[in-house]
């Protein structure tokens, strides 16, 4: 999952995800990169593209109640990586 597509409304999407302001919380911490080679085979790096037509994850970003994670973005990269014994842990 770490090549991801934001969409624009829950239903284009394959994953929901809440952001939060804080890590305390967050399912997956997550730390975003500027290539796609950093990104391979690391559900907590990310990589986000602009061309849909690309081979990418969907991810609608939206309120936590209605999300399947939610996701704190670090500027550490060591800090990346999932906080609780998630579902999607390993599927991503």
């Amino acid at each position: 999952m770490s090549i991801i597509f934001q969409v624009s409304t829950p239903g284009e999407a394959k994953y929901r995800a809440a952001v939060l302001n804080t890590e305390g919380g967050a399912d997956l911490v997550v730390y975003m990169v500027r290539s796609r080679g950093r990104a391979k085979n690391n559900e907590a790096v990310w990589y986000v593209t602009e061309n849909g037509n690309e081979p990418a994850t969907k991810v609608y970003f939206g309120k936590a109640g209605f999300s399947d994670f939610k996701v704190y973005f670090t500027k550490h990269m060591g800090r990346a990586g999932w906080k609780t014994d998630h579902p999607l842990k390993g599927r991503l």
